[in-house]
């Protein structure tokens, strides 16, 4: 899983978007189609251990210092098996469809397919189940 994030450059923030990663990931470089899901999983701040259901951040500087160099990227490990109520929407992206995008300076290039997950009553926000605190 991949999230947008910001790289310090000369005392500079540059975003880093996730789209990009993850249309190279899921298209070999886009060479061939691939599918991004839009979802979400939860994230403890620290190692999940053998704990399944949640995420990990395998970037983060405090969680994982050696990684430092590298966390611009903003990678997230996610368990093998994410509920389908966590998941808004899948894209299908062609090797056509980021080609079309790149010649006509448009980005991100629209998608091939689009399964929709919140329009059919599948997709469950975790806004639903956040209980949101203010300071203690």
């Amino acid at each position: 899983m991949t999230a947008g994030t910001y790289e310090e450059r000369n005392k500079q923030n540059h975003a880093a978007f996730a789209i990009d990663t993850a249309l190279a990931f899921a298209t070999r470089g886009h060479q061939t189609s691939g599918w991004l899901f839009y979802g979400y999983v939860f994230l403890l701040g620290r190692p999940a251990g053998m704990h399944g259901e949640f995420g990990e951040e395998v970037r983060d500087v405090h969680q994982h210092p050696e990684w430092s160099r590298f966390r611009a990227e903003g990678e997230v490990a996610i368990p093998l098996r994410v509920p389908p109520r966590r998941l808004q929407r899948a894209e299908l992206y062609t090797p056509r469809d980021i080609m079309s995008a790149v010649q006509n300076r448009v980005w991100p290039p629209d998608p091939s397919d689009i399964v929709d997950n919140e329009a059919a009553g599948r997709y469950r926000p975790p806004e639903e189940i956040m209980a949101g605190r203010g300071m203690i």
